[in-house]
């Protein structure tokens, strides 16, 4: 036989509601963007074993051919399971992990794609040409990315703690708010295609965090730079990365 649920004590205070930082997740949409970048790792697994470029061969005049090497498998498999878990636990700090390990797989196909291409097996100077191996690394990376910016927009409509968490925020200075700022600046100068992800995860759930604190919480500008220096930074290495992998010239010295 079940018992009566039992009220509090007169005058005692019912306990907070949990905050959405490691209990309630990011929602559906963040979940999708994930999986998203999960579908990216088994369609880059799909180019193993085929040619990934073509070009001049290095110390001749002959037409030489590329394969996408299987080592490929493993990292691609790694990163596809990791993907997985983060989307499906149900907290936000596995989601937020999530977001950073699409962007690092994005960063990763289009890197392979790059060093296939710089490869001493072509001539200096030369442009070797993608073929059907390399364009699936191609694809993989911009599905990845793809994921990555369905999850990032997917953070606005994120589940949100009961605002009375808030209660006794006033004053403080989020601390979302300084870490994208941190991760926004460092994005823009070194490999912004993570931190850049990152930073717009952080500066978003501070923007939402004050927000839903009637603005107890202090940090909203620090948010707002850390957003733009995150976008900043996520676009800039990630065209420059694209651009890179598909346009590099062979300049690799003998």
């Amino acid at each position: 036989m079940s018992l009566p649920p039992t009220s509090p004590p007169p005058g005692a205070t019912a306990a907070p509601a949990r905050t959405d930082w490691s209990e309630q997740g990011l929602g559906s949409m963040v979940r999708s963007g994930i999986g998203l970048c999960a579908l990216g790792c088994i369609v880059g697994l799909f180019s193993v074993g085929s040619a990934l470029a073509e070009g001049r061969e290095r110390f001749g005049f002959d037409a030489v051919t590329l394969d996408v090497p299987p080592g490929i498998i493993a990292l691609g498999v790694v990163g596809f399971i990791l993907l997985v878990v983060a989307a499906a636990l149900p907290f936000t700090w596995a989601h937020i992990t999530g977001i950073g390990l699409g962007a690092a797989w994005a960063g990763f196909w289009g890197l392979a794609l790059f060093a296939g291409r710089m490869s001493e097996t072509f001539a200096e100077n030369t442009t070797p040409t993608i073929q059907g191996g390399g364009a699936v690394l191609l694809i993989a990376s911009i599905t990845c990315l793809a994921g990555v910016v369905v999850a990032l927009v997917g953070l606005r409509t994120s589940p949100r703690p009961d605002p009375s968490v808030f209660a006794d925020s006033a004053g403080r200075t989020s601390g979302k708010s300084v870490t994208a700022l941190v991760l926004g600046i460092g994005s823009i100068l070194w490999f912004g295609a993570v931190l850049g992800a990152l930073a717009v995860t952080f500066a978003t759930l501070g923007w939402l965090d004050i927000r839903d604190s009637d603005n107890r919480i202090r940090g909203k500008g620090l948010a707002i730079a850390g957003l733009v220096c995150g976008i900043v930074g996520f676009v800039l290495w990630t065209a420059g990365g694209l651009a890179l992998a598909i346009f590099a010239e062979n300049g690799t010295s003998s």
